[in-house]
């Protein structure tokens, strides 16, 4: 009498243990592997659409960040300063509702390449269409809180499946106090 018992109860548990485990994400679902998205090799050719770098306000909507502007950086939990920009891509018809786009995002001094990849963000990010555009973000760029005070530049590069946008702006990073 036990033994069937025991096959109804692990049968259960298995079938419990199996629906807690999160679906595999498909081509056409970006899933927790986004940030594994690698750039297109070779983007000759390809049409480009406008980008704007910016901070979501508290009503949801994306304040464009300007040339020249002064940027607070966030401190983390951790303690840690960071940048935290979000990106809207203009939407295009075929675009679904979701999608994962591989993003590079540079940060550092306006008139020095960045010699290292501490100021270099390079992964995929799920953008989510909102109307006539498609937004990702914040990105929590983690940067040196020593650079409270200097002129900063931001370069942001998107790929689509077929398309790039790009982005590039100084900011002065806002006094820490």
């Amino acid at each position: 009498m036990r033994e069937p018992r025991r096959a109804v109860l692990a049968a259960s548990l298995l079938s419990v243990s199996l629906a807690s485990c999160p679906a595999p994400a498909t081509e056409d679902e970006p899933g927790e592997d986004c940030f594994m998205h690698q750039p297109p090799t070779d983007t000759s050719g390809w049409p480009t659409r406008e980008l704007v770098i910016g901070s979501v306000d508290g009503s949801g909507e994306l304040q464009p960040w300007v040339e020249g502007q002064t940027l607070a950086l966030e401190l983390g939990f951790q303690g840690a300063y960071m940048l935290t920009p979000s990106f809207e891509v203009e939407a295009h018809d075929g675009d679904d509702d979701e999608a994962c786009w591989f993003v590079r995002v540079t940060v550092g001094a306006p008139d020095r390449p960045i010699e290292t990849d501490s100021g270099v963000y390079p992964g995929g990010l799920v953008f989510e269409r909102g109307g006539e555009r498609m937004r990702a973000g914040p990105l929590f760029h983690v940067v040196d809180g020593s650079l409270a005070g200097t002129e900063q530049r931001i370069d942001v590069a998107v790929f689509g499946p077929d398309f790039e946008a790009t982005r590039s702006l100084s900011f002065t990073v806002a006094s820490l106090d």
